[in-house]
């Protein structure tokens, strides 16, 4: 019977706060994205698709220094000439043996690092400085981005998890007021 009281007295508790702060509490699809984002990135899911290309510019088997100069200055060379994802191609054809390749929507968990921290902060347009890869050298352009959709059960449970961490966070206040203005008598 104790424990059957204490469960009403939590129904109670949650009952009274809810009508009490319910028309204070209000999330929003931003607020829920958000927390789907912080969730994702945090049990390091992709969130987003990247529209990434990219141009190689290869690299003999023999490596010496001064090749691997002239091509870092080639792909710098790239990279102030760039006006653009459109113009990817055309600059790729500028340089003689580089090869062009339209990636289309990818997910950053796909690339290594340091690569993927450079196009997740890179904006849209930008063309990222030249990496060394193991075929050569590498420049990426992000040309555009999007968000993975989420299932609806997933929004709900979001939406739900905030809402419940917002009469939480009104409950202990409420009961922090209760107590201070309490005025226990004894006689």
């Amino acid at each position: 019977s104790t424990l059957r009281d204490r469960f009403k007295a939590q129904i109670a508790w949650r009952e009274v706060i809810r009508r009490r702060f319910g028309a204070q509490v209000s999330i929003n699809q931003r607020d829920i994205d958000r927390a789907l984002t912080t969730s994702a990135t945090e049990s390091g899911e992709d969130v987003v698709e990247l529209q990434v290309q990219k141009i190689s510019l290869p690299l003999p088997g023999s490596l010496n220094q001064s090749l691997m100069a002239r091509r870092y200055a080639e792909a710098d060379a790239l990279r102030t000439k760039f006006a653009g994802c459109k113009s990817m191609p055309e600059l790729a054809r500028s340089v003689g043996d580089a090869r062009y390749d339209d990636l289309k929507f990818i997910r950053p968990g796909s690339i290594g690092e340091p690569t993927r921290s450079m196009l997740l902060s890179a904006k849209d347009g930008d063309m990222l400085p030249p990496v060394t890869a193991a075929g050569g050298i590498e420049v990426y352009a992000v040309c555009g981005r999007r968000a993975i959709k989420t299932d609806e059960k997933q929004q709900q449970k979001a939406a739900e998890d905030l809402q419940q961490r917002e009469f939480d966070m009104h409950a202990r206040r409420y009961l922090l007021d209760l107590k201070q203005d309490a005025h226990i008598e004894r006689r």
